[in-house]
């Protein structure tokens, strides 16, 4: 895109280089007409696409409301290779420190959050533990058996871009969505054609920074909306990626 509007600057530079030698000069007592500002080449819907599918500095939380209203919040961080997940809160919080585990009882275990590296392919995953008492905290540990790219495809907004580009979009309009100017595109996954009922999906692509803003899937006039909300593409501590950092205000316990 750079080399095409220099090109374009170059050949305008040329026509008005050429009138002017051409008409022998501007007289003394004309008024020089200003010259033409060079209008950039706008970017193609894939190309918006691309440079969404490929942020790998923000922070933000993606809102997910379900057709029956009820609404879940996960909480996303990404630097470069590396990604920060915190899983919507279900029940009480874990204590911030358990009890000693007695002997002979089992534990369930509920994931709540990642600690991600795709380029070293590990996952460390989050866990609150529960007893027959009760909840009683957190633990963090290498998960060898749980793929990067199973955790982070179809649940992040740079996934939902990749797909969007693979599945016949077509831009239908221009919308407003959390006051930033956004393109709306419809478009319909075939891998997700399966699902019964009549489906259609439309996604908001912010325009002035490529982001896949909110996805709406709606089966028989009934809508689930995933949206992004408090989004910051300021840099990010790396504190925030290691294991000893805290997961909803509370210490882990690593192993």
């Amino acid at each position: 895109m750079r080399s095409e509007r220099m090109l374009t600057a170059t050949i305008m530079a040329l026509a008005l280089l050429s009138a002017l030698v051409a008409c022998g000069g501007p007289e003394p007592t004309s008024t020089a007409t200003p010259a033409a500002t060079a209008t950039p080449t706008p970017e193609t819907l894939s190309e918006v696409l691309e440079r969404a599918a490929n942020v790998t500095l923000a922070k933000f939380d993606w809102v997910t409301t379900t057709a029956q209203g009820t609404t879940q919040t996960t909480k996303f961080w990404v630097k470069g290779n590396r990604w920060r997940i915190e899983l919507p809160q279900l029940g009480p919080p874990p204590l911030a420190t358990p009890p000693p585990h007695p002997e002979g009882t089992t534990e369930t275990r509920v994931i709540r959050g990642y600690l991600i590296d795709t380029d070293a392919n590990i996952v460390y995953a989050l866990y609150s533990l529960y007893s027959p008492s009760g909840t009683y905290g957190y633990i963090v540990e290498k998960s060898p058996l749980i793929d990067p790219h199973e955790v982070l495809d179809f649940s992040t907004p740079m996934s939902w871009a990749k797909i969007i580009a693979k599945s016949a979009p077509k831009i239908v309009g221009t919308e407003t969505v959390d006051g930033k100017a956004a393109l709306v595109v419809e478009f319909a996954p075939p891998h997700l054609s399966q699902i019964p009922g009549q489906i259609s999906w439309k996604a908001w692509i912010w325009k002035e920074h490529p982001f896949l803003a909110r996805i709406d899937l709606t089966v028989a006039e009934r809508t689930a909306i995933s949206e992004v909300k408090n989004i910051e593409f300021a840099d990010i501590p790396d504190s925030i990626f290691e294991r000893e950092s805290s997961f909803f205000g509370v210490e882990p316990f690593l192993k």
